[in-house]
This record gives structure tokens, C-alpha cells and sequence, in this order.
């Protein structure tokens, strides 16, 4: 009997002891991904139709070469260069345009009117904020060149809502545009860049940056209410942005589409994500690569960090981590604002770091529908991550249940001992009274 017991108590406690270990006896190494590779970012994407390099466009204003660059002098000294497109006629780029590093600008490009680069490139010049400020017309099949000085923006400002910007490629590092706010006696400083524009109000179509991009987003900073930004990829890095960066776009609150990111997105942003690091529009069929690790303080996601809208029909294949002590990443979306938020027909296949972590969306309410993860959550597999976090919740029950089933082998035992510490007693005296 007493053996008996024991083999029960010593089970109780082993059992107790290896269901509280569990957790500290798994391998935490990140496991080789089961990765589906998607092959790298193309130079050339498709784009809208009719809009190849030569076209059936009427180029009323002829064709531009260097000699019509205009140089703005102080005294004998060039400060500037400005290429001055008249009326609502249309222009085409008949050669490259490689000038000394001085600012160069493009003006008088009106709505409906065309600026056709013709796949040739602009080159060795200072560009502030854009070749133009605020875009009206048409600006397609023009390459900035990676020697090119870029703060804030290459091409636009602002791409206004009759803008296009066609089959654009940058290659030139962009530089933050940097101003203060003063509020009282609070000074706060806002460091801000997008490897295209600024402000999108119009469409991007296949338009590609290479650069890297000390900002917000590969190709916009901001993606407005109504814009598109499809058909787009950036392989350039996305750093140094404080409050959002994503590989397209630092904000959306239109609609990205068909695009996709292969540049990382470094640890400095609050929220970070593969393709916006704030999503409140509608992100569809886009991806970010393997090559393109996404980390983000507070929120990081594979293809938005922070999101209230739509995001369907997206892959993530890109180490995601939240850096921050209580940051929330998700491998598809780090954190979800609104309960009418959406993530459909959407998978992750990468590792997903954080404080708190999840395979699809890292945390708050959304509806989620056909979505697949294949990544691992901090080194651990989900269904690890939901053994554990059912052991941490049972865990005062269990020990209870060990504990219970000590103190019962326990008194067991006792009650043993006594009856045979009795039995004994009462044989002893039995034969003391028969000699007796």
C-alpha cells in the first residue's frame, strides 16, 4: 500500500513539475520559414494602358532636350535650373538632363498637360520637395537618377487629384524635409520624406523607388482620401520617421493596390508596416517580401501597423518585431482601431516579435476571414504560443491540483502508518496477555 502511494505522489509531482516547465523545455531558436518566395521586385511594372514609352500622345510642344533648361544667375554665378513648360501643350524628353548639383525644377505643368521622360533620366541636380510643387497634369516614364541631392520628395509636393505619375522609377536617397512646431514653450521637431511625393491626392501607377528613404513611406508620405497608389514596389530602406513609415506609404486613407515592398523598415517608427504604417483606407493585393524586415516601437505589421479600414488578398513573408516594451505586432497587421475593420483571404508565413504577438493581426477587434498563418510567434509556434498562455492562466490551478494531490498522499500515508503502527501495538499486546 505504501508503495502504491508513493508511486502516486511521485507521478503528482513530476506531472506538476513538467506541466509548469513545458514552457522553458521548447526550442525559442527561430525555425527555417516555410517561405514562399516571391521573386524580386521588378524595375518595370504594368502600367495603365496606352501608356508605353513612345505613345499616341500629341506632343504639341515638341521635344525637350538639355539646351531648353533655363539658368537662373546671380550675377555670372548659376543658382538654379528650371525647365518651362508653356500652355497646355504636351512635352516629351528627348535626351538625359545631367547638370551640376544645383536646384532643378520643372514649372508650368497644367492640368491635362503631359511631361513624357520617355525612359530617359534627370541627373546630378538638387531637388527640394519635388520637381514640382503642386502636380496637375501628367508626369510618366521618367527615371531620377541616383546622383540626384532629394529632400522631402523627387517628384511631387503634392500630386493633385487630376495628377497622374506614370511608370516613374527613383534611384536617389531622399532626405527628411525638417521643421519645428512651437506650442507654448514646446518646440517639437517632424523629420518627414516619400521616395515620390509628399501628399498623394491623385493616382501613382507603376512607379518604383530604389532609394533609401530617411522618412515615411517608398512612395508617398501620405496617401490622401482618394488617391491610388497601384501598381507600385520600393526596395529602397525606410528609416529614421519617429511617428509612421511604411515601404508605399507612411499613411493611407485611400487605396493601395497590387503593390509591394522589399526594403526594410527600421525600429524608429512608432508604427510600422510593410506597406503603411498607418492604414484607414483600403490596402488589396499587395505583399511584403522576405528581404523586407518591418520594426516598429509600438505597432508593427507585415502590411499595416496601425489599421482601421480594409486590407484583403495580402501576403506577408518579412520578419516582423515590435521594439517597444509593450509592443503589439501582427503578422498581417499590428493593432486594429475599429471593430468594423476588415483582413480577408490574407496569409503570413514569417516570424512575428513582440510583446504581444499574433500570427494575423497582433491586437484589438476585426473581422477576419479566410486568413492563414504558417510564421512563428516570438521563436514558438501559435499553437506553443496557445498552450502557454493557457498554462499561465491554469497555472494556480495546477500547482492547486498538485498540491491538493500531495497533502492527500500525504494523510494517506499517515493514515497508513498509524494503522500499522496500531496493528502492531495490538499484536504485542495480544501476545503480552497470553503469557500472562
Amino acid at each position: 500500500m505504501k508503495k502504491k502511494l508513493l508511486y502516486i505522489l511521485v507521478f503528482l509531482v513530476a506531472f506538476g513539475t513538467v506541466i509548469l516547465m513545458l514552457p522553458y523545455f521548447r526550442n525559442t531558436d527561430q525555425p527555417r520559414m516555410r517561405f514562399v518566395y516571391a521573386s524580386a521586385i521588378s524595375a518595370e511594372h504594368a502600367t495603365l494602358p496606352g501608356d508605353g514609352i513612345i505613345d499616341g500622345d500629341d506632343y504639341t510642344g515638341g521635344g525637350i532636350t538639355p539646351a531648353d533648361v533655363v539658368e537662373v544667375k546671380s550675377g555670372t554665378n548659376v543658382v538654379s535650373y528650371k525647365l518651362v513648360l508653356s500652355g497646355a501643350q504636351n512635352y516629351i524628353l528627348l535626351n538625359d538632363i545631367i547638370l551640376p548639383a544645383k536646384p532643378f525644377t520643372i514649372e508650368g505643368l497644367s492640368a491635362g498637360q503631359i511631361f513624357n521622360g520617355n525612359g530617359y533620366k534627370i541627373d546630378g541636380v538638387v531637388i527640394r520637395h519635388g520637381l514640382v510643387s503642386k502636380n496637375t497634369g501628367t508626369i510618366k516614364n521618367l527615371i531620377i537618377g541616383a546622383g540626384c541631392v532629394v529632400t522631402g520628395a523627387a517628384v511631387a509636393e503634392e500630386n493633385l487629384a487630376s495628377g497622374v505619375i506614370l511608370n516613374v522609377k527613383n534611384y536617389a536617397s531622399v532626405a527628411p524635409y525638417v521643421y519645428t512646431v512651437t506650442s507654448g514653450n514646446v518646440k517639437t521637431e517632424y523629420s518627414i520624406a516619400g521616395g515620390l511625393v509628399f501628399d498623394n491626392y491623385g493616382t501613382i501607377s507603376g512607379c518604383d523607388n530604389f532609394g533609401v528613404v530617411n522618412g515615411n513611406g517608398g512612395i508617398a508620405q501620405i496617401n490622401k482620401e482618394g488617391g491610388l497608389i497601384t501598381n507600385c514596389g520600393n526596395e529602397g530602406r525606410i528609416t529614421g520617421a519617429k511617428a509612421n513609415a511604411g515601404g508605399i506609404a507612411g499613411e493611407n486613407y485611400g487605396k493601395i493596390e497590387k503593390s509591394s515592398n522589399g526594403g526594410a523598415v527600421d525600429m524608429k517608427a512608432k508604427e510600422a508596416g510593410g506597406i503603411a504604417g498607418i492604414s484607414h483606407g483600403v490596402i488589396d493585393d499587395s505583399e511584403n517580401y522576405e528581404t523586407a524586415t518591418v520594426a516598429g516601437v509600438s505597432s508593427a505589421g507585415g502590411i499595416a501597423g496601425l489599421f482601421k479600414g480594409e486590407i484583403s488578398n495580402c501576403r506577408n513573408y518579412g520578419l516582423i518585431k515590435a521594439t517597444g516594451s509593450a509592443g503589439v505586432a501582427g503578422g498581417i497587421a499590428g493593432k486594429s482601431v475599429s471593430s468594423d475593420s476588415k483582413i480577408t483571404a490574407s496569409k503570413n508565413t514569417a516570424v512575428v516579435i513582440g510583446d504581444t504577438s499574433k500570427g494575423i493581426l497582433g491586437s484589438g477587434e476585426a473581422k477576419l476571414e479566410n486568413v492563414v498563418n504558417y510564421g512563428r510567434l516570438n521563436g514558438k509556434t501559435e499553437l506553443t504560443v496557445q498552450i502557454d498562455e493557457f498554462l499561465e492562466k491554469t497555472k494556480i490551478i495546477i500547482m492547486a491540483i498538485v498540491a491538493a494531490g500531495v497533502v492527500a498522499a500525504m494523510i494517506s500515508i499517515g493514515k497508513d502508518r498509524y494503522k500499522t503502527i496500531r496493528d502492531r501495538r495490538a499484536e504485542i499486546e495480544s501476545v503480552l496477555n497470553y503469557g500472562a
